[in-house]
């Protein structure tokens, strides 16, 4: 989610009725009165580290009736004065071990004639390691909506994104026009009363690739990477069949690693030349190599039916996805 910068940004949340998911979460207020508030603070903000991160908006309530609960309803803001900034900063620090690093709390006021009323907004990093609740000893993990108690193999896993690289996929339907360097074969110009030496002529060609990109999300550099795409066949132009490792039940699958070949001086259009095959390790952060998976041109792209993956990086736990095809970015080269 990007991040929120001021009240506008919050009632455009409320207006397109942005749900709560994994990365986002509406609280009310903040009620001190409550002996247990700290606790269920500390619990809320150490769960969201220990799943993808994402941002807690202290002074959103949410509907009371059951199929709208989830989703913003108004402002209802809270009085700086009775708990501050810093207070909130405090109660995070002191309650949760570790520490959380890099995290942010930004203080919005809701209307400049009332000062003292505020939005509280806070930014958690996806976190390296596992957090505990000191107020309760457990470690919490948010799941969509939901914040549950870990199990021991999630903390486990947890605590090796320090150990292993944390790598997914990102997907763009990209429409490029590729511009190929053709040779013209020589002519008689009987000006020199010789052939005239073979010239180039840039063609245009129009091509739709689906874009998979490897990104990681991690703080440990990705050296091999490997992944399967599964999508309906009739998607997959011809003349990928290297790539496709099997088609079944009207999708095909589609192999794709970080592994990259340099194309050699002295190539040309008609005799391409590569080197050895090579890995390109994946920096934290960074998207690796791709290669895109080129689509009929004549596919229907705006059909709900789901892309999957699976995908390994240095022995990680193997992780997997979906998105629909209908939901996957369109650009233009």
């Amino acid at each position: 989610m990007d991040k929120i910068e001021n009240i506008d940004d919050i009632r455009s949340l409320i207006a397109l009725g942005i749900e709560e998911c994994t990365t986002l979460e509406y609280k009310s207020g903040i009620d001190t009165s409550n002996n247990h508030w700290k606790s269920e603070m500390a619990k809320d903000v150490s769960a969201m580290a220990n799943a993808n991160g994402g941002i807690i908006i202290y002074g959103v309530k949410e509907y009371d009736e059951e199929d709208k609960r989830h989703l913003p309803e108004k402002i209802t803001p809270i009085d700086v004065t009775k708990i501050s900034k810093e207070t909130i900063a405090q109660v995070i620090s002191s309650n949760i071990s570790p520490k959380i690093n890099n995290l942010e709390i930004d203080c919005i006021v809701v209307d400049a004639v009332i000062p003292n009323e505020v939005v509280y907004v806070v930014s958690v990093p996806k976190s390296n390691t596992a957090h505990q609740n000191l107020k309760t000893k457990i470690y919490h993990k948010r799941c969509v909506t939901t914040i549950n108690p870990m199990e021991d193999y999630e903390i486990r896993d947890v605590m090796n994104r320090r150990v292993h690289p944390d790598v997914i996929l990102d997907f763009e339907i990209k429409l490029i026009t590729q511009q190929e360097l053709y040779w013209i074969q020589p002519t008689f110009n009987p000006l020199y009363q010789a052939p005239v030496p073979a010239q180039p002529q840039i063609v245009q060609k129009t091509i739709l690739a689906l874009n998979c990109m490897p990104k990681n999300i991690g703080t440990v550099v990705a050296e091999h990477v490997h992944y399967f795409i599964k999508l309906p066949s009739d998607l997959v132009a011809p003349g990928q069949q290297f790539d496709v490792v099997d088609v079944r039940d009207g999708f095909a699958k589609v192999r794709r690693e970080n592994i990259y070949c340099d194309i050699l001086e002295g190539s040309t259009p008609l005799n391409v030349k590569y080197g050895p095959p090579r890995i390109v390790p994946i920096l934290p952060g960074m998207i690796g190599v791709y290669k895109g998976i080129i689509l009929n041109s004549q596919a229907n792209l705006n059909r709900d039916v789901e892309i999957s993956w699976v995908l390994n990086a240095d022995g990680a736990a193997i992780k997997s996805g979906k998105i629909k095809l209908n939901e996957i970015p369109r650009k233009k080269a």
